[in-house]
């Protein structure tokens, strides 16, 4: 828990004081809010028009109606947009929560594949990562990428270690 905490507290704070957003940033939330009247409206079309009106150099993808990225990471957006109101620390909320969850889920691969003490050392290591660190203060989908690959590894060594054919499935 203190793990958890204290990650959560450094993150928030090079959350807040980071001066701009990068492009995918800006995009993630633009089509968060979009996607709230329909998954129709996944798409990067209208910011498109407002950067290339610009003068800013785009590839295709930006005026295709189907964007490049599985949703699932803009969904997450989305509703935490609905839960704690449109604002940028509301989509910041999701990396950092993919991020933090990593914490006792690394704990526990660790604990599983060996001992409890590496999986406490694992988790020491993984609340002081930089990259998890950067990655969970931007909006990017990194964390929720890096999250289910982790998750999925434990899956597929707790059904290595107990057979569990539900659990092969799940980690595919």
């Amino acid at each position: 828990g203190f793990l958890m905490v204290s990650a959560f507290l450094i993150r928030k704070q090079n959350f807040e004081v980071s001066p701009t957003r990068s492009i995918d940033e800006v995009v993630y939330f633009r089509m968060a809010f979009q996607i709230q009247s329909g998954l129709e409206n996944y798409n990067t079309i209208p910011y498109g028009k407002i950067l290339h009106d610009g003068g800013r150099p785009l590839p295709d993808y930006f005026f295709k109606p189907l964007y490049k990225h599985p949703p699932i990471f803009t969904l997450f957006l989305s509703l935490a947009m609905k839960v704690f109101g449109f604002s940028e620390l509301s989509a910041f909320y999701v990396p950092v929560v993919f991020s933090l969850l990593m914490i006792p889920l690394v704990y526990f691969l660790g604990a599983l594949v060996f001992n409890r003490t590496v999986g406490f050392l694992s988790a020491i290591v993984m609340s002081l990562d930089p990259m998890s660190i950067v990655c969970s203060q931007k909006v990017w989908m990194e964390s929720l990428i890096a999250f289910f690959t982790v998750l999925s590894i434990y899956a597929f060594v707790k059904a290595l270690k107990t057979g569990t054919p539900r659990l092969f499935i799940s980690s595919g």
